[in-house]
């Protein structure tokens, strides 16, 4: 049975780490589940209430997950390829701890991992360190990485009640939290709460830093694709912002000596300017032999075969990655067989492969130097698929319109409006004007990497389309949602553009990384459409795209010409309607933040000043302890053992424990037995003698102890009884 003062404990502690879940979740990029597991959490929480009992277990814990972190950070090969049973308990770590631009799937064990570390944590500062300032600081710090949008509004009174927990728990049965205090946290955060929105704390200059961390190189878990790992969008999770390319080695690419698309990571929702990678959760065994009526169906390998067009044609494609290794499997639009090395799928070879249901094929165990051989459809980079496909009658595949950029796209781009939402919603061949629409992007839109970063309020479907100019990320970005828009099945694309070349043979660089369009076709399957201007297709299939990564001129955002709002005064300014745009008001609010902040510390170390000073005047604690002689001597005998606990055992007598530590006095020890043992009063001579010796030996004890440690007793351990 738990007694009360554990129950309370377990209780504080669990809504700490509901909320440090909460945080750490954000930090790392994810959606938050809305209905946490709260009995996996509590039986975790039992189970670490009684570890955590004994300071030995506690300090072997701590080692074991040091241990754990530097395995994850540095320790990669020999640990993916050959610990079977301990890769499921890696690959949450390693998922967690990479770029948020360079995660991709989460692995399916990920919430079972992340609850015991959680908790791990949680117990760790919250119970360990007992610190209200070290757990309001491990909430606090991701507001300023995390983007406001993705916080409740009512944070800050999350925080609040946190730091009444952590007070509450700050010394196990010494301590009991202040109702004046616990008023005044509420008060103060339930008043921030109403003036600061959740984005007052993020900087975006500090997610960028965090991001660029050298600790997180190459940290792209399991090597999947994706286009930021090779130049795009730089260190954020959004599209949109400039690029630089690298122009690095990536892959060996033999096939066919047309260039050619090879599709890596497909994405089919967008939200807040983020693509989402579809999941590889729920997977099938590739069976280049025996494909099932599934994988037929992902691929639609006789209805590709059947039409005659002349990218639906099959060749044999041998990729080698370069001094790298992946887990992304390229393919065409239709892969047939897949198989190990530079030579023929063999048997065995199925059981490393797997797809997903919208056709993206990954493996079991990284691929590296040995390569892999595709026998694949791989479409040309200009193809002419879509003229095709018009006279042939296979139809897109149509839902219900959204319809929730039509506004937006008639604002901008007029023209547009009518192509897509007029002419490719109604006509009957719709393929031949979603070629128009692509020439109609061509003739209207720049192709350029130097364009600065999107707000994180603004839409970059908006963004793009009212300034005509972005790269290969914008133009199949803003292609898809728009066709997404009016009901057509279509989704958004990443890979590599494989150039042209004369016997076949071409190392493909991280210049030549692409996206693109996908539009699924009735009884065909998905078909590559590309939107990105004609120029920049032609220096893919070239390979050199170096002269094209430049501009000449800076980039000059186009302003809407509109009339001026009525105003008497013609020397006043025009002012917006929407309160966003006025300037100040942002700088303002981060100002009274940082000195909210300030103020706050501020209270806070003086406080601790007035408790040490306090805890150091015999005269205010022999007043403040009046006619409770007892307790002062109980809590100035814990103090010692405090600051001892490593040296002295739970079952050790009161004599025994003051021989340990060579501080023995029978005058001390009778007073320090009749505190503890009996029910007489201690009279205020008493109170004074063992204030006096406990203070001396105090000192004494802190001379073998850093000045660390020393700092750390006197500030959060042996003055937060004196309040009481």
């Amino acid at each position: 049975m738990f007694k009360l003062e554990s129950l309370k404990t377990l209780i504080m502690t669990l809504l700490y780490t509901i909320i440090l879940s909460f945080n750490i979740q954000l930090l790392i990029g994810i959606d938050v589940p809305l209905i946490m597991n709260h009995l996996f959490t509590m039986i975790l929480m039992i189970v670490f209430l009684y570890v955590f009992v004994s300071s030995r277990k506690f300090a072997v814990g701590v080692v074991v997950l040091v241990l754990i972190a530097l395995i994850t950070l540095y320790w990669n090969d020999w640990f993916t390829n050959n610990t079977e049973l301990l890769l499921d308990i890696y690959k949450p770590f390693r998922w967690m701890i990479t770029r948020n631009e360079l995660k991709s799937t989460m692995p399916h064990n990920f919430y079972d991992v992340f609850g015991v570390l959680i908790c791990y944590v949680g117990f760790m500062v919250f119970f360990g360190l007992r610190s209200s300032f070290i757990s309001l600081l491990c909430l606090w710090i991701p507001l300023f990485f995390v983007d406001g949008d993705k916080i409740n509004s009512q944070w800050i009174l999350l925080l609040s009640l946190i730091s009444i927990a952590s007070i509450s728990g700050q010394k196990r049965n010494v301590y009991q939290p202040s109702m004046i205090g616990i008023s005044l946290v509420l008060a103060l955060t339930l008043g921030l709460s109403s003036i600061f929105s959740a984005d007052t704390f993020f900087n975006n200059d500090l997610s960028h830093w965090l991001n660029d961390l050298k600790i997180f190189e190459n940290r792209n878990f399991e090597g999947d694709f994706s286009l930021t790992s090779v130049g795009f969008n730089d260190g954020n999770t959004r599209i949109g912002g400039p690029s630089v390319l690298t122009n690095e080695p990536y892959m060996e690419v033999v096939g066919p000596k047309h260039s050619f698309a090879l599709r890596g990571a497909i994405y089919e929702r967008f939200e807040n300017n983020v693509w989402y990678q579809t999941s590889m959760r729920d997977v099938e065994v590739f069976d280049s032999f025996n494909p099932s009526l599934m994988q037929r169906s992902v691929y639609g390998y006789g209805a590709k075969s059947s039409t005659g067009i002349q990218d639906m044609n099959t060749d044999i494609i041998y990729i080698q990655p370069i001094e790298r290794t992946f887990r992304t499997v390229f393919t065409g639009i239709a892969p047939r067989m897949i198989g190990l090395g530079d030579g023929i799928p063999l048997l065995g070879d199925e059981s490393v492969f797997r797809y997903n249901n919208a056709g993206q094929v990954s493996t079991t165990q990284l691929i590296g130097n040995r390569g892999y051989t595709l026998l694949d459809s791989v479409p040309r980079l200009k193809n002419n698929g879509l003229i095709q496909l018009s006279t042939m009658g296979f139809q897109m595949e149509q839902g219900d319109p959204i319809l929730e950029y039509e506004e937006i796209v008639l604002e901008h781009d007029p023209d547009l409006h009518r192509l897509i939402y007029q002419d490719l919603r109604n006509h009957e061949n719709k393929s031949l004007i979603l070629q128009i629409v692509i020439e109609h992007f061509n003739r209207n839109y720049k192709y350029s990497l130097n364009v600065p970063h999107i707000p994180f309020d603004e839409s970059v479907v908006e963004w793009f389309l009212e300034n005509k100019v972005g790269y290969c990320v914008y133009f199949g970005s803003a292609l898809t949602l728009l066709l997404q828009d009016i009901g057509i099945d279509a989704r958004y694309v990443e890979g590599f553009a494989v150039p042209r070349s004369q016997d076949g043979t071409r190392i493909v660089t991280t210049n030549t990384a692409h996206a693109w369009t996908e539009v699924n076709f009735s009884g065909l399957g998905w078909f590559p459409v590309d939107a990105t201007s004609s120029q920049h297709l032609e220096q893919l299939e070239s390979g050199n795209v170096d002269g094209h990564l430049v501009d000449e001129e800076p980039f000059v955002p186009i302003t809407p010409v509109e009339p001026p709002p009525p105003t008497t005064d013609p020397i006043t300014p025009p002012v917006g309607n929407d309160s966003k745009d006025t300037p100040l008001t942002i700088p303002w609010s981060q100002l009274l933040s940082v000195v909210g902040s300030i103020l706050i510390f501020g209270w806070f170390i003086l406080r601790r000043l007035s408790l040490i000073k306090k805890r150091e005047d015999k005269d205010y604690l022999l007043s403040h302890f009046k006619d409770r002689g007892k307790d002062l001597v109980r809590y100035l005998w814990n103090d010692i053992l405090s600051i001892s606990k490593n040296e002295v055992k739970s079952h050790e007598s009161l004599k025994e424990t003051m021989a340990t530590l060579n501080i023995e006095n029978q005058e001390v020890l009778a007073i320090l037995e009749k505190a503890i043992y009996s029910h007489q009063l201690i009279s205020e001579q008493e109170a004074t003698r063992v204030f006096e010796f406990i203070n001396k030996k105090s000192n004494q004890l802190y001379e073998n102890k850093s000045w660390f440690v020393k700092s750390y007793y006197r500030w959060f351990v042996t003055c937060n009884w004196v309040v009481l």
